[in-house]
């Protein structure tokens, strides 16, 4: 029994990606700290704009000096902010699809594409946000406010799945050459192999929960020294918890990567230029 699943786990995706990795491991570190790199671009932007930007009404007035300026201000400043944060993402995905593509023994990604790429990543974001916004109104209009919270929380998990699903399953085709009716195909497959994809993403849960079991675990034993004490905890407390959301945010970056890998390596089957 054992050995049967020890040869199943060695034939599953997963540990072709497991494999994939281990012959480039610097190229997989770089996925990972590009990843983090978009994060921390995105947190500086935000701050900054916070900076700027006044959250007081009255305040906002007083800047543009009037309702009419203000107005177009509050349109103009959501959509160019959105195009703005697609265009990095767009920035950092392109080169880590570079490394993916790398890892993968394809070819690299050819910059003249790039502006078709960042469409591609606006149209996605329109799709996704507007589903959103259909659940989010329809659920609003059908339920009380008591349900409301809940019942989005529960649509809210398939519709985060099959996005992310989508946007992967978009990005790897085009990589790999695909150019017409990208996200049309992505969605059909999205929906078509959810068992395929899913059970990669099974893999990423039982990975995720034996380092979070570990983690649990040495909660419990480091906690009595860390935290046993008012001193200590005054003292070490936020650098305890720092370090574990720290490692956690590690590990979930280090899972994305790896399923960047997984989507790349098994597109090419589905890409017909």
């Amino acid at each position: 029994m054992a050995f049967a699943l020890k040869n199943k786990f060695k034939e599953s995706v997963f540990w072709r990606s497991v494999l994939s990795i281990r012959e480039h491991p610097f190229r997989y570190a770089l996925t990972v700290a590009l990843d983090f790199v978009f994060l921390g671009i995105i947190v500086l932007v935000g701050n900054f704009l916070t900076g700027i930007v006044p959250s007081d009404p009255q305040a906002l007035l007083a800047m543009f000096g009037g309702r009419t300026s203000l107005v177009l201000f509050s349109l103009a400043y959501p959509l160019g902010y959105y195009l703005f944060l697609v265009l990095v993402y767009s920035v950092v995905k392109w080169f880590v699809l570079e490394q993916v593509a790398v890892i993968n023994g394809k070819g690299k990604n050819q910059m003249s594409q790039f502006g078709r790429f960042y469409l591609l990543n606006v149209w996605l974001f329109i799709i996704i946000v507007g589903a959103a916004l259909f659940f989010f109104v329809t659920l609003r209009v059908v339920f009380e406010d008591k349900f409301f919270r809940p019942a989005f929380s529960v649509v809210s998990v398939p519709l985060l799945f099959f996005s992310y699903a989508i946007i992967n399953l978009s990005h790897t085709p085009y990589l790999l050459g695909r150019r017409q009716k990208v996200i049309a195909h992505a969605i059909r497959r999205a929906f078509l192999e959810i068992f395929r994809y899913g059970g990669f993403f099974l893999w990423d849960i039982l990975a995720g929960g034996i380092f979070y079991l570990i983690l649990t675990l040495l909660h419990l034993a480091l906690r009595p020294w860390v935290l046993g004490s008012t001193q200590a905890m005054a003292r070490y407390s936020a650098l305890y918890v720092g370090v574990f959301q720290a490692l956690s945010l590690i590990v979930l970056y280090l899972l994305i990567a790896m399923n960047q890998i997984y989507f790349v390596g098994e597109a090419e089957r589905n890409v017909r230029p």
